[in-house]
């Protein structure tokens, strides 16, 4: 679990920093080139991210069960649903409508079927792991010691 979590948390940090540092530093020198500005802002803007999302998870009680929603929620979406339709998006967009015949049987049709699987996989996390999350994740607080 917590090897998943440190991989999860490197991950959205990442992605949430960009955001930021695009937002931030749009037109500028430092968005595209290696600057001391840029580069001590990305590392201020992840450490801001780290340390907002640590003081979150230990002052919210609940957190153990909020994690277990938001991850059924948007870890099926981006981890699973998302890539298995960006793969049937760019094969189109590349070799067109038909790309599974046109590439033959292992690369067109295995690669058509592992990804039908995978976006299956993420629409069954999706909906059991978010029901899962909601039907037996409310404990009581774990703050009565």
């Amino acid at each position: 679990m917590v090897p998943t979590l440190i991989f999860l948390g490197v991950l959205y940090a990442s992605v949430s920093a960009r955001f930021v540092f695009f937002r931030v530093f749009e037109d500028t020198p430092h968005k595209t080139n290696h600057t001391i500005i840029g580069w001590t802002s990305w590392i201020g803007i992840l450490a801001a991210t780290w340390t907002s999302a640590f003081v979150v998870a230990e002052t919210i009680p609940f957190f153990a069960d909020l994690l277990s929603l938001m991850s059924s929620i948007f870890d099926s979406s981006f981890g699973w649903i998302f890539w298995g339709v960006a793969y049937l998006r760019m094969r189109r967009a590349q070799y067109g409508p038909k790309f599974y015949k046109e590439r033959g049987l292992v690369r067109g049709w295995g690669g058509l079927v592992l990804n039908l699987v995978i976006l299956l996989m993420g629409i069954y996390s999706l909906i059991f792991g978010t029901y899962v999350s909601e039907a037996f994740g409310h404990n009581p607080s774990r703050c009565s010691d």
